[in-house]
């Protein structure tokens, strides 16, 4: 599998004006902070090229966290390297969980885009929410699957 993906060369458009929309799912039970055990979410961004490889997003989710609801806005950038479809991207986010959490967050990302076609990805992901607020309980890992279209 490692070597498929390996060996797909990235087709969608990274060019300066290219618009991106995305929904994933996070959490998927995988992620992990000093206090959540169980953690599934969902959400969407949005992005627009400034710069060929470089994009600016912000996005908003929901996330479900043991007894907690959070619900996520985050702001960021990300860059693409072409040849490959490998992204990185660092972002800041906003979380309110329950009545009595509210975190500030800054949220590292490495993934990969598996293009389907020109313009659709798979884009599977991991990423961190590292917690300004509260480090030992309000920051975690997890892993984010999307589905992306790029236009």
């Amino acid at each position: 599998m490692l070597l498929v993906l390996a060996s797909v060369n990235a087709n969608a458009q990274f060019e300066k004006g290219t618009q991106y929309g995305n929904t994933f799912l996070s959490g998927l039970g995988i992620g992990y902070n000093g206090t959540d055990k169980f953690n599934f979410g969902f959400g969407g961004d949005y992005g627009y090229f400034i710069q060929d490889n470089w994009m600016l997003r912000g996005g908003a989710a929901y996330q479900h966290v043991d007894e907690y609801n959070a619900f996520k806005l985050n702001l960021g950038g990300r860059y693409y390297f072409k040849k490959c479809g490998v992204f990185t991207g660092l972002g800041l986010q906003y979380e309110h969980k329950g009545s009595e959490f509210n975190w500030f967050q800054f949220v590292p990302e490495v993934g990969y885009c598996f293009y389907l076609n020109h313009y659709i990805s798979i884009e599977p992901s991991v990423y961190g929410d590292l917690c300004c607020n509260d480090w030992s309980n309000g920051s975690g890992f997890g892993l984010k699957v999307g589905v992306a279209v790029y236009w």
